[in-house]
């Protein structure tokens, strides 16, 4: 699109995430959020890890699509996260875009400067029927 991290396009656009049902296209659920989502999506242990330019990195069922664990970061996502073994990785660098953000044109980096990050989350086991 040729936008810049000061652009009114990044910092007014939306996105989300869906599931399509593989058998015949349909789709299975939508999850919306409130900021573009670059990073990509990336599926362990029926979780479907994602991140985005407001900072966070989003959990979310592989059946339902609810949102299961969020952490915000001091910048913002454009890479998808990495998974190896039990091990989540994720790097934030991007200029991270306030989710609360109303007027085209507003972007900021939250109230603390842009710092990258390579960050590293372990995958817990939950007890069968456990959220």
């Amino acid at each position: 699109s040729g936008a810049g991290p000061n652009s009114a396009a990044l910092a007014t656009g939306t996105g989300g995430i869906l599931a399509i049902n593989a058998a015949d296209g349909s789709v299975k659920w939508e999850t919306k959020i409130n900021t573009l989502v670059f990073g990509g999506a990336t599926v362990a242990n029926d979780v479907v890890f994602t991140n985005s330019l407001d900072g966070f990195l989003r959990a979310f069922n592989t059946d339902t699509g609810a949102e299961l664990w969020n952490y915000e970061a001091g910048s913002g996502f454009n890479a998808p996260p990495a998974i190896a073994g039990d091990m989540v990785f994720v790097g934030a660098g991007f200029v991270k875009l306030r989710a609360e953000r109303s007027a085209p044109g507003i972007t900021g980096q939250g109230d603390a400067p842009q710092v990258s990050k390579f960050i590293a989350f372990k995958i817990a086991e939950t007890e069968p029927g456990a959220p």
